[in-house]
């Protein structure tokens, strides 16, 4: 059986019937026929560092693309990833909550990772805001939220009968595909929106 007709194989064989929700500390709305995927990170991700990073990191950047991406805030590059390496215990740990939720079932003859494509580190003030957008053709939008206080804008995605809010919380991490339109409204509060965010693709590798 050559490698084609192993892998045809493999995908007519993969389980239909299984439920992201018995994975622990994961909640799931649907949007687009989407799963967006919610995991809180306290126990595993230390909120204050992270903002004390994207703060250091800032003065490193001071310019910003506001206006001239989907963010109208600032934000830095989308290759922050390959300009320190002070988040890659961030996206090491998305990456361990990708490979619960990826195709991992009945893969024994391939290994399964999620290579970063992009990344950004974001700061909301008041009034600033992100304009509807997709991630395409990523399979995979990950957002951590390192400062999100209970007033804080939410994250909408665009549903097909209605708009669906997630009001995050502090160390809050949404993964979700990089298909589903979302949006971020104006703020209207005093305290900063701070997070990292992240595309990913899904690749395989013989063993």
């Amino acid at each position: 059986m050559n490698h084609i007709t192993k892998l045809k194989s493999k995908l007519s064989s993969v389980k239909k019937d299984f439920n992201p929700m018995t994975i622990p500390m994961v909640q799931i709305s649907q949007t687009h026929l989407e799963k967006i995927y919610k995991f809180d990170l306290s126990s595993e991700i230390d909120a204050n560092e992270v903002v004390n990073i994207i703060y250091k990191f800032r003065e490193t950047v001071p310019y910003s693309n506001k206006g001239k991406t989907n963010v109208f805030a600032w934000h830095s590059n989308f290759d922050t990833h390959i300009k320190t390496s002070d988040f890659d215990s961030l996206i090491e740990t998305i990456q361990n909550k990708l490979r619960l939720i990826g195709p991992t079932h009945d893969w024994e003859e391939y290994e399964v990772t999620y290579p970063i494509t992009e990344s950004w580190a974001g700061i909301y003030k008041k009034t600033e805001y992100t304009i509807p957008h997709a991630h395409e053709p990523v399979q995979y939008a990950a957002v951590y939220y390192a400062k999100a206080e209970e007033d804080c804008s939410p994250i909408v995605f665009k549903t097909l009968d209605k708009d669906l809010e997630i009001v995050p919380t502090t160390n809050t991490l949404l993964i979700f595909s990089g298909r589903a339109w979302h949006y971020v409204p104006r703020s209207t509060s005093d305290n900063e929106r701070i997070i990292f965010a992240a595309n990913f693709v899904t690749s395989f590798s013989q063993k």
